[in-house]
Order: structure tokens, then C-alpha cells, then sequence
């Protein structure tokens, strides 16, 4: 299953430059060389790159390289290992770590699912094999997919997904340890009283079991916004609209905004909220406020036309109206046409076509 679905005519890149030179607009770069289109790709931004390792092309077929973008100089580089590393991957996690390296967790490699983490070592480029595959129950599911991953304070932490052993999404919190080298179940929400339906949830529980979620790292834990509750042959179902805050040190959730109930019933095109979603990105402009991009919606509609903002303080959205609503067709030529125009925030996103 894809961690970021949707039709690609060409790559999409999306991330929040944290500089006080950043210009607020949407830029359309042209440059060479650059990856081919690719999708189900891992990915992390520091304060001046963004870094992708891996993906499938358009010919469903897995890649093994990593490309960062520079975004001072502009430019796309390809990292050379001086070893073997993770190989071909798709629908896993990157995340950047503390100092500089890289962390790989999960996904798929021909065509064998995986629960393994990697790290690159930033100063040798040098990939590290930090814990092997294992269908150990001590260890997350090999058949995790669409799953949320955060570095925090020396932990590699594992939230939701969907479990394609299981065939049925997940709450579980799932914490390693990167010096003593072991994985903890941190918290799992306790279904034994109810169904897995979140109706049955409320504001004093939890999320319950998720997958497809935005989720970032902040204060003592971590955020997270959409997602769906249910996936079968049919299709998802489910679809949400929620903000949850954990904190991993007292392990208990706060719900910040949204719907606690059934998800489909949400109406689908509001001007002041974000329509209920999943498989979009969201991004830490500060500890007040993030944002999210694109994402998919009831009966698969690309929703990727409006650029909306999350003032954590008051739990009120704002819609930056960076684009008009026109999602049926499922294409982002409606994005590409419309790639500049300022925006009223003090940070800027830069997309690259």
C-alpha cells in the first residue's frame, strides 16, 4: 500500500523553509539534474535540505538511491554510499536524527515487507544496519504500512498503520531505543471494552487505531492530524479530520480539534475547515502553528488545491487560499498552473515541479 498515493505527472516535493530570508510564495523551479518521478518515497527536511531515499518510478520499480536538495544553491545532488545499505525500498519512513544522520525504518523491498532501521552516518556516508527484521511480537509488524514515524531525544518512535497481517489499522505506540538498542511497546489503546469503531471514542481517550496520518515531532511527544480508521478491498474508510497531541512522557493523548464520531458523515467541501483526509504532509512552522498540503478524501478525490494553516494556541484552521477547490479530476495541473502567488504567514513552502 502506498504512504502517499495520487497520480504523478511529475515529482512533487513539499516542505517549510524556517529562514528568515525565505521569500512567502510558492516557486516553480526548473532544474536539471533532478530525480524522476517517483512515489512511496522516504523523506526528511533539515533546516537547508530536503532528503529522499528510495521510491518506485514510473515503471514500478523500486529504487536505492538518496537525492538531497540544497535549497540555497538550488540544486539536486545524488549521496554515493561507501557500502551496501537498505537496497531497493518503497512506503517507508526517513527521518533525521540528531546530528545530522539519517534514519530509515520499514517498508517494502522486493516485495518483502520490512520492520528493520538503518542509519546513514552523515560524516562517512557510511549506512548501518541498527536492528534487523524480526517477526518477534517485541517487535512492531513486518506488515506495517502507512505508519507515522519521530525522532525524539535519542528514540526512533513508531505511531499507527495499518497492518496487512492483521488487515485492520493499529494504535499502537512503538518506542526504540538507539543506545540500548531495543524496542518497547510504549501504549496501545485498550479495545477490549468496545468495537475498533471510533464513534466509540471520545475526547478523554485517544485516537484510537489509525493510519495515513500527518504526524511532526513537538514539545514532549508528537502531533498528528487525519488519516483513516479502516482499509479494505473496497477501499478506505473513515476518513478524518482530527488533531491529537501524545506526550511520551506521561503517555496520555489530548485531543485538540475535530470530529469524534463517523468521519464520512463530515460534510465534504467546507471554506473553513479542512476536509477529512489522509496521506498528505504536514509541517512545524513554530510551537503554535503547522500545515498540511494535498491528501486524499472520500471516494479517493485528490484534495491537494488549498494550502491550510493550524494555529495549535486556539485550535482554529486557517485557509491560506493559495488555490481554488477543483479536485474531481484527481490532477494537480490545477497546482502546476497556478505555482506563485504570495502568502500571508510569516514562513514560505516551496514546491518543485
Amino acid at each position: 500500500q502506498k504512504m502517499m498515493q495520487g497520480k504523478i505527472t511529475f515529482i512533487v516535493l513539499f516542505f517549510l523553509i524556517l529562514s528568515s530570508s525565505a521569500r512567502n510564495a510558492f516557486i516553480k523551479l526548473e532544474i536539471s539534474p533532478h530525480p524522476e518521478p517517483l512515489t512511496d518515497y522516504g523523506h526528511h527536511f533539515d533546516q537547508d535540505h530536503f532528503t529522499f531515499y528510495g521510491g518506485v518510478d514510473t515503471n514500478n520499480i523500486e529504487q536505492d538511491q538518496m537525492w538531497v536538495y540544497d535549497h540555497i544553491s538550488m540544486q539536486w545532488n545524488v549521496s554515493e554510499y561507501n557500502n551496501d545499505g537498505p537496497g531497493p525500498r518503497s512506503s517507508h519512513l526517513l527521518v533525521f536524527e540528531f546530528g545530522g544522520d539519517s534514519l530509515l525504518f520499514g517498508g517494502s523491498s522486493n516485495g518483502t515487507k520490512k520492520n528493520d532501521i538503518w542509519r546513514l552516518l552523515q560524516n562517512s556516508n557510511t549506512w548501518e544496519l541498527v536492528a534487523a527484521s524480526s517477526t518477534n511480537d517485541s517487535y512492531p509488524s513486518t506488515g506495517l504500512e502507512d505508519f507515522g514515524t519521530i525522532y525524539y531525544d535519542d528514540y526512533l518512535v513508531v505511531f499507527g498503520g495499518y497492518d496487512s497481517l492483521l488487515n485492520s489499522t493499529t494504535s499502537c505506540v512503538w518506542l526504540y531505543d538507539l543506545e540500548d538498542l531495543m524496542w518497547e511497546l510504549l501504549w496501545e489503546h485498550d479495545f477490549s471494552n468496545a468495537t475498533r469503531n471510533i464513534s466509540l471514542l471520545n475526547e478523554n481517550e485517544s485516537p484510537g487505531a489509525i493510519a495515513g496520518m500527518g504526524m511532526v515531532s513537538i514539545w514532549d511527544g508528537f502531533l498528528i492530524f487525519g488519516g483513516y480508521t479502516e482499509r479494505s478491498s473496497d477501499g478506505i474508510d473513515g476518513y478524518r479530520d482530527d488533531v491529537w497531541y501524545f506526550n511520551i512522557d506521561d503517555l496520555s493523548w489530548t485531543h485538540l480539534y475535530g470530529s469524534l464520531g463517523n468521519f464520512d458523515q463530515v460534510p465534504f467541501s467546507d471554506d473553513n475547515i479542512p476536509t477529512p483526509r489522509s496521506y498528505m504532509p504536514i509541517a512545524l512552522s513554530n510551537e503554535e502553528l503547522f500545515y498540511t498540503l494535498g491528501g486524499r478524501n472520500t471516494n479517493g478525490y485528490n484534495v491537494s488545491s488549498n494550502l491550510w494553516m493550524f494555529n495549535i494556541s486556539d485550535a482554529n484552521w486557517t485557509n491560506v487560499d493559495f488555490f481554488e477547490e477543483n479536485c474531481e479530476n484527481n490532477t494537480t495541473d490545477n497546482i502546476a498552473s497556478k505555482c506563485k502567488r504570495s502568502l500571508n504567514s510569516a514562513d514560505s513552502f516551496t514546491s518543485i515541479y
